[in-house]
């Protein structure tokens, strides 16, 4: 009885849908994925909390064997640690350059002004030898140094971190590297389950986007021809386009909540 209100009315519905489309913020956090009421939840999120629950890895190369206890890779090395330290949504970062400046400030006396990188090359060698000769049997550095000394471990741990500010994060860490570090050292690259849990994620939400515009398309084309009409085809877009739009605004009102959306 009213068709050209109801008309004006979708038209404006519509309009105001397809406005808040740039505002989709695709995210996506695989802890979320559970429930309140499932008990890893409720550790996972008491984890995040107090230390953090998504660990990034890097894999530093050195010059060469046992390169590691050259002073400019180990000042580098701490260079960089020290900057992953202050970047957001970064709980902890273990480096072996912790322990060879540990070592420097126990044989020194306990003195604080020697915590820090020792000047002399074979100095961090010796503190290192020394180091591993005490330890009991099982405990040595293979989990932080390789076996040829050619490459030490960086981990840095993540607080609540979602797949969106992982690659922030991944990104600024690849800018310093490539600004800071010498060529040698360059060819590090982060691993864990929280990168590959990040470009899944990215890759996924591209996909079904994709898929999605294909599968209208073909509907419309098949319409076309079931219908004889190419503009009753064209139209069938809005129908079969607007839901999906209108579904996504109202199911992801914020980036976290997507993952469980």
């Amino acid at each position: 009885s009213n068709p050209k209100t109801l008309v004006s009315t979708c038209v404006l519905a519509c309009l105001a849908s397809l406005a808040f489309v740039p505002s989709i913020d695709l995210d996506d956090q695989w802890s979320d994925y559970f429930s309140k009421e499932i008990e890893f939840r409720n550790d996972t999120d008491q984890a995040t909390t107090k230390f953090g629950l998504y660990p990034i890895e890097y894999s530093v190369p050195a010059s060469g064997p046992g390169g590691i206890s050259n002073r400019e890779y180990l000042t580098k090395l701490e260079e960089f640690t020290s900057y992953l330290r202050g970047l957001d949504n970064v709980a902890h970062v273990y480096s072996v350059t912790d322990i060879i400046k540990r070592l420097n400030k126990n044989i020194n006396n306990d003195k604080d002004e020697f915590y820090k990188i020792p000047q002399v090359d074979n100095e961090a060698a010796q503190y290192l030898l020394l180091y591993e000769l005490s330890l009991p049997y099982g405990l040595d550095l293979n989990d932080r140094i390789n076996i040829d000394k050619s490459a030490t471990r960086v981990t840095v741990t993540l607080g609540k971190t979602s797949t969106s500010e992982t690659k922030v994060f991944l990104n600024t860490a690849d800018e310093w590297i490539a600004k800071n570090f010498p060529a040698y050292m360059k060819e590090t690259r982060p691993t864990s389950a929280q990168v590959m849990f990040t470009y899944i994620a990215d890759r996924n939400v591209q996909s079904m986007i994709a898929g999605t515009i294909i599968a209208i398309v073909l509907i419309s084309i098949i319409l076309i021809f079931a219908l004889r009409s190419v503009r009753l085809g064209l139209l069938s877009l809005v129908p079969n386009a607007l839901p999906i739009i209108t579904c996504l605004l109202y199911t992801s009102p914020s980036p976290r909540d997507l993952s469980t959306s």
